[in-house]
């Protein structure tokens, strides 16, 4: 019944945020909300709550594409509000992006300043290391140089940068 796999994701939700105690609880809600849209489509019907639930779950766990496709669907097949939430996806990712890409606007003086009292390479990885599978026992050293101004949102967004001055 594609109703109860809904029902199922919506507790996975409200059971992560009220109790906190397993992350892994979001993604079950992902799992269930797909499995509750497949049964949905053997009967020929859809659900615009269970995407835009599920957009929500996905922009949680900052993954935004299958957020925005969400935002999208439930927009589609008339969720309230569901344009919206897919804009703010989309102008969230765009400013990610541009910070990232601009590097906050840090000078490349100061960066070098910030970058050079990191751990050593023997010790820590870069982003490109941690990305390539390299140095697999070492951890990734980073600094926040930023966090995305975004009031009452959740979660928090810090843009940072590696060893190597590398902003992610």
């Amino acid at each position: 019944d594609p109703q109860n796999w809904e029902t199922l994701g919506n507790a996975y939700v409200g059971n992560f945020f009220v109790n906190a105690k397993r992350p892994d609880e979001i993604k079950r809600a992902l799992i269930a909300y797909e499995k509750g849209d497949a049964a949905y489509d053997k009967i020929g019907k859809r659900n615009p709550t269970l995407h835009f639930n599920r957009g929500m779950a996905a922009k949680y766990i900052e993954d935004y594409d299958l957020a925005h496709r969400s935002f999208i669907k439930a927009h589609e097949i008339g969720a309230a509000g569901a344009a919206e939430e897919g804009r703010k996806v989309l102008d969230l990712v765009g400013r990610l992006a541009e910070q990232t890409e601009k590097k906050c606007d840090v000078k490349v003086k100061r960066l070098k300043e910030m970058t050079l009292d990191f751990p050593s390479s023997d010790t820590c990885r870069t982003l490109r290391e941690v990305q390539a599978g390299e140095k697999p026992t070492l951890g990734l050293a980073a600094r926040v140089v930023s966090v995305l101004d975004r009031p009452g949102e959740v979660p928090v967004i810090a843009i940072c940068c590696d060893a190597s001055g590398e902003f992610f």
